[in-house]
């Protein structure tokens, strides 16, 4: 069933905006909008406008736009109802669940489950059956107050209680079966089988999935929940619950390789750190991290693997402008190890000094190159297959200082001339630039100067006077009401601005309010764009109603001259005609004089 509308609007009636929008982006008020870093798109220049007199939010440079359940949708990935839910609890407003759509239903049971089945770990990994577990981890200088902290627990060795404990539990066999926690092979057997366990949760700290790794016995070291209805893996990040908060305050982020990375930097108290999910980082998470920091440290293994890691993920992060730097361990060492032997501050100190991502790229790449050609760094062949290697990284940078300045840097570092290496650069690897990736976007990503900032929007032409009159309503939604007394979708010339009127309409009678609403009922995703842009402008936003009234005189002229000239058009048919007029003649004439008069009071009004 779906929520009631006066429900939604009560809502978004409660629920401020800038608040709303203020928790995700830093805010800065400008006249009657505050202003910020679009958290969708990476930008330098503030080109995300939020305007909580109409509870609407838009970005110049990347075009979303919208109201309260737009954004929370769009920043956490709801669907529509979840973001109804979330925001009735912070604005106090009760929503039955019998409203919740199948899909929403099957989320939420599934989201109960893996924080019942969390619950049930953490306790068996403080039980006897998980003395063995525990010690392990006690072993690697975990701490219990971090064990807490990331709810950590234990899987025991029977794959088989699992099922049989939720199904006491009244869990069904079918839903189970498609809960990522068991086998596909045999659908009552656990996935998880004598594993300390890693629960997986989002920036809200629900968990959404889970991490193993073995204590004993045969299998893989790590082991990962399949993907469900509520984890994709490529959108999520382990730790990011604790974490967050400090990168938000911060504006910087540790990105390790794992999840005993993360909970050994947590526990040496960089409280920033998160790592991706048995995957590479992907662009998803490049996006959502970069929403919230200007710095990027990674901490990778030295090995070969681990530095295509930090190339890869340099590049997926150069779009966005954001400083990217890298701490160089010891070969074979990683967090976990620094601070099982050298304790808290051996981990600070690594972290403490990193080398910028473009210098460790090459100093490692003039190593590797000399190493496999067994000549020297300064041989032209090795500097060539070094430059080609980090022209990439160059490529996908917003900024023309900063790539201007990174092949400076590359320049020095490799012992060559710098008006070489721009030539080089400009040969090879600027063609490159506008391909597409395999993530999708060009491979120059979004821009983070791309943005037009509000105040220097794009210019769109000057609107009719249809157009002008519907933006102007939908700004000032209480004055609907006024212009339908006068005004009627087919007076209207402007298609555009018909559409809007359509929408207005539809919004009206059903009595709702919210900008989410209205836009929901504009079809053609141009319009829509069209008055997120204009709305968010402010050209709309003071001394409207003599502007709305003179735009209703207008339209009301225009329809009530196209009516006479029709009329008159009749009169001189019927006279040139040299037929008896008749009551079609008189009724013609007294159209006119109605038409007049009308016309004459429009007169005295403007």
């Amino acid at each position: 069933m779906r929520i009631p509308d006066h429900v939604i609007d009560e809502i978004a009636r409660r629920t401020d905006i800038v608040e709303l929008v203020g928790s995700y982006v830093r805010l800065e008020q400008k006249g009657a909008r505050y202003v910020g870093l679009c958290p969708f798109h990476g930008e330098k220049t503030p080109s995300f406008s939020v305007d909580r007199e109409v509870g609407a939010y838009y970005c110049f440079g990347c075009q979303r736009g919208g109201g309260v359940f737009k954004f929370l949708m769009e920043i956490e990935g709801l669907t529509f109802p979840e973001a109804v839910r979330r925001l009735s609890e912070q604005a106090g407003v009760e929503v039955e669940e019998a409203d919740e759509d199948p899909a929403s239903r099957r989320r939420r049971a599934l989201g109960e489950l893996y924080n019942r089945v969390s619950g049930t770990f953490a306790h068996l990994l403080r039980a006897a059956a998980g003395e063995h577990a525990l010690s392990v981890l006690h072993d690697r200088a975990i701490s219990d107050e971090l064990i807490d902290r990331f709810s950590l627990g234990y899987a025991p060795p029977d794959p088989f209680w699992l099922h049989g404990f939720l199904v006491s539990k009244g869990y069904s066999a079918g839903f189970l079966r498609d809960s990522g926690l068991f086998t596909r092979a045999n659908p009552q057997r656990a996935l998880f089988a004598d594993r300390i366990m890693f629960p997986i949760r989002t920036a809200r700290k629900e968990v959404v999935a889970f991490g193993g790794r073995l204590v004993s016995g045969e299998g893989p070291k790590y082991l990962n929940t399949p993907e469900t209805a509520i984890y994709r893996k490529r959108e999520h990040l382990f730790g990011i619950d604790q974490a967050l908060q400090t990168i938000r305050r911060e504006r910087r982020v540790v990105l390790a390789e794992g999840y005993m990375d993360v909970v050994a930097l947590h526990e040496a108290r960089v409280d920033l750190a998160v790592a991706p999910l048995g995957t590479a980082f992907t662009a998803e998470q490049a996006a959502f991290l970069c929403r919230h920091v200007d710095r990027v440290t990674m901490l990778f293994d030295a090995d070969q693997a681990g530095v295509r890691a930090t190339r890869r993920t340099a590049e997926l992060l150069a779009p966005y402008g954001v400083t990217t730097s890298v701490c160089v361990l010891a070969p074979g060492s990683d967090p976990a190890d620094l601070l099982q032997n050298g304790g808290s501050q051996a981990v600070r100190n690594a972290v403490s000094s990193p080398l910028p991502v473009l210098e460790f790229l090459v100093r490692q790449s003039l190593q590797e190159q000399a190493a496999t050609s067994n000549g020297s760094a300064g041989a032209p062949e090795t500097k060539d297959a070094v430059l080609r290697g980090v022209y990439p990284l160059v490529s996908r940078m917003s900024s023309q200082v900063q790539r201007e300045e990174s092949l400076r840097l590359i320049a020095d570092l490799v012992g060559t001339d710098v008006d070489a290496v721009h030539r080089d650069f400009r040969s090879i690897a600027r063609p490159a630039a506008g391909r597409e990736t395999r993530d999708g976007g060009s491979a120059r990503g979004p821009s983070r100067d791309g943005g037009e900032p509000p105040g220097n929007e794009r210019d769109d032409p000057a609107p009719s006077h249809d157009l002008f009159l519907m933006l102007a309503t939908v700004r000032n939604r209480d004055r609907f009401s006024y212009v339908r007394r006068f005004i009627q979708p087919d007076d209207l010339e402007d298609e555009s601005a018909k559409e809007i009127y359509l929408a207005l309409e539809e919004s009206f009678r059903r009595e709702e309010g919210t900008l989410d609403a209205l836009l929901a009922r504009i079809t053609n995703p141009a319009i829509s764009d069209l008055v997120h842009r204009r709305i968010a402008s402010e050209e709309f936003a003071h001394h409207q109603e003599q502007a709305i009234r003179d735009a209703v005189t207008a339209i009301r002229r225009r329809v009530l001259l196209r009516q006479r000239r029709t009329v008159e058009a009749s009169l001189r048919r019927i006279a040139a005609s040299g037929r008896d007029s008749g009551d079609n003649y008189r009724e013609l004439l007294s159209e006119k004089m109605h038409l007049d008069r009308e016309l004459e009071k429009l007169k005295g009004e403007g």
